[in-house]
């Protein structure tokens, strides 16, 4: 267990309020914990049976940065000053964390400048997949602009391209990624036509000069003949 504090007389004066840095420890240590029980389960059961699915050993599996401590006071001691600032009993939702941390740890300036980027965001040139990218990451710098479902789905379809919105505004879902999903599908269908377009133009191309190349010959002889016999 990593502590951020130096005790004079030795003793962890603060075991009822443990630092950012113990909270994540004792988090990783439950995560392992919890993975080595299922495992254990599955070498016990059935061993002809697929084993389930488990997304947090997956992500596990890649390894992701962990935290274990800093030499930055700010940032060993936030979590303990946050706490302090709450009035006593009062409970800490995830909102209420989410809403400090961001205040604490990213500037003023750049929430308003991805604000702007959310409110100007349009489709272009990318496919709905990575419109729907950008359109997610940003959406979290202005949530008063996607309150609701309904916000959401309208925004999503302001910054679509004009031959997709043109088609889909016109329908009502159910939710947002059932819009969503009408909007890849749709995109697929729209791209398979445009390439049988491709296709045929390219072909039509191809038998046009063709034929011009057995016509040309063709006319060189019967003007050559016509020649001859007038003279």
């Amino acid at each position: 267990m990593v502590n951020t504090r130096a005790s004079g007389s030795g003793n962890n004066n603060n075991e009822g309020n443990p630092t950012l840095a113990q909270v994540l420890a004792q988090q990783t240590q439950l995560m392992n914990m919890m993975i080595q029980q299922m495992q254990n389960q599955l070498n016990q059961g059935n061993n002809n049976a697929p084993p389930p699915q488990n997304k947090l050993t997956d992500f596990l599996r890649v390894k992701p940065p962990t935290f274990s401590s800093t030499t930055n006071p700010v940032e060993a001691e936030w979590w303990d000053q946050f706490r302090m600032n709450r009035a006593e009993g009062q409970p800490i939702t995830w909102a209420d964390f989410t809403e400090a941390f961001k205040k604490t740890h990213i500037p003023t300036g750049v929430v308003s400048l991805k604000k702007r980027e959310f409110r100007a965001l349009k489709q272009k040139d990318q496919t709905v997949a990575e419109y729907l990218h950008e359109f997610n990451r940003l959406a979290r710098y202005a949530p008063e602009d996607v309150r609701t479902d309904e916000e959401r789905q309208e925004k999503f379809l302001e910054g679509l391209k004009d031959e997709l919105s043109v088609t889909l505004i016109s329908h009502d879902y159910a939710d947002f990624q059932q819009l969503v999903d009408k909007a890849t599908r749709l995109e697929d269908k729209k791209n398979r036509m445009d390439n049988r377009k491709r296709k045929m133009t390219v072909f039509q191309e191809a038998q046009g000069s063709s034929q011009r190349q057995r016509i040309k010959p063709l006319q060189i002889g019967e003007s050559s003949s016509a020649g001859q016999g007038q003279s």
